[in-house]
């Protein structure tokens, strides 16, 4: 019916705005043929009233003019008729509405109704099944016990049937209250306990293959321990600092790297020793802590002393020193030969009195070609005019070649190998790898030596009654010394060399 009123223009007949008086008569004649207009009480009441109005309209037309009194009232009841019969028109929509409302509220209703009459017979469902499982579990069950009796049952008839006899075969005992002997448990437990800690230990020292006493490296390596050097300490605590000689010399490892120095000159009395080289195996074993630590030591006997920072790679000398760009590097001078011709007249960072520190310098992509070049040649040989000693701090043996380049130029070359960590495998690899290529290491420097790895601290070893020296050839005696400070004493007494 709405789409019929919207078919002859009727559109939105219940709102305020709807002008029914618009309706052309075909219109109202069309309109009045929608079924839900058509059976309207109301419709049919006041259609009738207007058709009779019109009919007695045309029959006054016959005799009568349109301005005649009778003709005007009967015009004018048409009029009233239609205007009241639109309305009427107008009324149809909003109870077509209130029905549409009312019949879509109706359908919300009984879809949820429907909904909820389909959850639960879905619960039903599951109630029905899980009580089919039930009952088939129930028979399942009901047979197995009457299984079970039967078999009971047979059991019975045949013991019944043989006569079985059953004999005493011994009285049962008084049992006795069983207490734990606390004593015997507390013991075995405690060997127990030994035991295990014992083998365990046994087995983790069998199977770490790392160097962690003088004995030990001496007897696996072939090589005289030149110093063993123990974990590092600034007024008796744990530091990370490299520069202990400087920051702690009273310290006990500043006593070390005095027994390292005086060691060194003890095997080379004979022999220039200006220049000296320190390398290791792997990284992180501690020869730039030796390095600076033992050019401190010089510098403080009176040495004018030079420490050259040769890993180029990974450098770490001029970071330990906090050193700029303002101050001249070792890829500087290799790269310019102006510098070097300059050397050492450059900004050199001076450290302390008489230790001069020449650090890495600027990043360079190839300095393998560098240091095996002339001019590192040309480097070396103006240091010793210059300096009293020259140390390098050179990169790592294993991940490189670049140490063998500086080795050749070194009077002496000295493997640090850190304690408890660095293997006796990779250590022996490297010596072997020296040999090969025409260097042998002069000696050892066992580095970050824990005081519980031995009786006492290691320093003392260089003191103790069984203290020796080593030169190239073997071993050689040495004057047995009452502390490590106239170790160093001794040292300082010696004369400068220039």
């Amino acid at each position: 019916d709405l789409e019929d009123l919207e078919s002859v223009g009727y559109v939105d007949a219940a709102s305020e705005k709807a002008r029914p008086d618009n309706l052309t008569n075909e219109q109202l004649e069309i309109v009045s043929l929608i079924p839900s207009v058509a059976k309207n009480e109301d419709f049919k009441s006041i259609n009738g009233l207007y058709k009779a109005a019109k009919t007695t309209v045309r029959n006054l037309e016959v005799d009568l003019k349109s301005k005649h009194p009778l003709m005007i009232d009967a015009l004018r009841n048409v009029n009233n008729t239609r205007r009241v019969l639109l309305e009427t028109i107008s009324d149809v929509p909003k109870g077509l509405y209130a029905q549409i409302k009312y019949q879509q509220e109706f359908i919300e209703e009984l879809t949820q109704s429907i909904e909820n009459q389909t959850s639960k017979l879905f619960e039903w469902e599951q109630l029905y099944m899980q009580q089919a499982a039930l009952e088939q579990d129930l028979e399942i069950g009901t047979k197995l016990i009457d299984n079970i009796k039967d078999q009971i049952q047979s059991i019975e008839f045949t013991a019944e049937s043989e006569g079985t006899t059953i004999e005493l075969a011994e009285k049962a005992t008084e049992p006795s209250t069983i207490e734990p002997n606390k004593t015997q448990r507390i013991i075995l437990g405690v060997l127990l306990g030994l035991g295990l800690a014992y083998g365990y230990l046994y087995l983790m020292n069998m199977m770490d293959q790392s160097i962690k006493s003088v004995e030990q490296a001496e007897k696996i390596l072939q090589l005289p321990v030149l110093a063993a050097v123990p974990v590092s300490e600034i007024n008796g605590k744990p530091t990370d600092s490299r520069l202990v000689m400087i920051e702690s010399p009273n310290s006990t490892c500043s006593e070390a790297f005095r027994s390292l120095r005086v060691n060194i000159e003890s095997m080379t009395r004979k022999k220039s020793h200006k220049v000296v080289l320190f390398t290791s195996s792997i990284p992180s074993e501690g020869k730039t802590f030796t390095s600076i630590n033992y050019a401190s030591s010089l510098a403080q006997q009176g040495h004018r002393t030079l420490l050259v920072d040769m890993d180029l790679r990974k450098p770490a000398v001029g970071p330990e020193f906090k050193l700029g760009e303002e101050y001249v590097g070792v890829s500087d001078l290799l790269q310019s030969e102006d510098k070097l011709g300059q050397f050492p007249d450059l900004a050199i960072y001076e450290a302390t009195e008489k230790l001069f520190v020449l650090h890495g310098g600027s990043h360079i992509s190839n300095p393998s070609e560098h240091i095996s070049g002339s001019a590192i040649e040309e480097l070396i040989l103006k240091a010793r005019q210059n300096f009293d000693r020259i140390v390098i701090d050179s990169a790592p043996l294993g991940p490189i070649g670049d140490t063998l380049s500086v080795a050749r130029l070194a009077d002496m070359l000295c493997l640090v190998v850190r304690s408890g960590k660095t293997t006796s495998k990779v250590v022996l690899r490297i010596i072997d790898y020296l040999h090969r290529h025409g260097h042998t290491p002069s000696g050892i420097v066992l580095n970050f030596l824990r005081n519980n790895n031995n009786k006492g601290s290691y320093y003392y070893y260089y003191s103790s009654d069984k203290d020796k020296t080593y030169s190239k050839s073997g071993y050689q005696k040495k004057q047995v010394t009452n502390s490590p400070m106239e170790v160093g004493a001794s040292a300082e007494d010696e004369p400068v060399k220039s």
